[in-house]
């Protein structure tokens, strides 16, 4: 597995270090936490409050991946990531020294008109949709494709089992500060009840 190649494995001819080893595996254990969660309840409260595309995702589940997409994009739930200048470097008229910390919102190319339709507009059934909600290049989310698979899980099951239910917006907490992450402390909602479904635990 994934940690025991880094346990294990080689760059360059040396092994990687404790401390290497250490903050790879912590992002890989806790880097899905948030962003997963942020996606989901931004989307389930989009979902509570459109009826209509909430219906055309239970009528045909297979829409859920390409709507899976738009969320991602809409909501981007990592908003930037932060770097450090390597130079001294001006950029579109602006002073950046070596060793600064810059903020590196790329989240904004979601909603660049120039790059989507109404980027303002969530469209379930948009088509193809190359969004940067994970980033690009070298620096992609390692986890992206384990977090869609999370996402979709989710969400179908709230779909299945919870088809009416609504969130009570009013009474929503959000997080306290956007900073990268976007996301909800607590969402209540109300639903019918169902016949239970699943193992039952004694």
């Amino acid at each position: 597995d994934i940690l025991g190649y880094m346990a294990n494995g080689m760059i360059d001819s040396e092994p990687l270090g404790g401390e290497t080893i250490r903050q790879l595996a912590f992002n890989i254990l806790a880097g899905g936490v948030d962003t997963t969660t942020a996606l989901t309840s931004n989307t389930l409260i989009w979902l509570s409050s459109h009826p209509k595309e909430r219906q055309q995702l239970i009528d045909d589940p297979k829409l859920l991946p390409i709507a899976c997409e738009e969320f991602i994009r809409f909501y981007s739930p990592i908003h930037a990531l932060a770097r450090t200048a390597k130079e001294d470097v001006e950029l579109d008229g602006w002073q950046i020294a070596k060793g600064e910390r810059v903020m590196l919102a790329y989240a904004g190319g979601n909603r660049d008109p120039e790059a989507f339709d109404d980027p303002e507009q969530v469209r379930i059934d948009r088509f193809p949709n190359k969004h940067i909600g994970f980033g690009a290049g070298m620096h992609r989310c390692l986890g992206s494709f384990l977090a869609r698979l999370m996402f979709q899980v989710m969400v179908t099951e709230v779909l299945t089992r919870m088809p009416d239910y609504r969130a009570i917006e009013e009474e929503a907490v959000p997080y306290p500060s956007v900073s990268k992450v976007n996301g909800w402390i607590t969402i209540p909602a109300v639903f019918t009840p169902g016949k239970k479904v699943g193992a039952v635990i004694a």
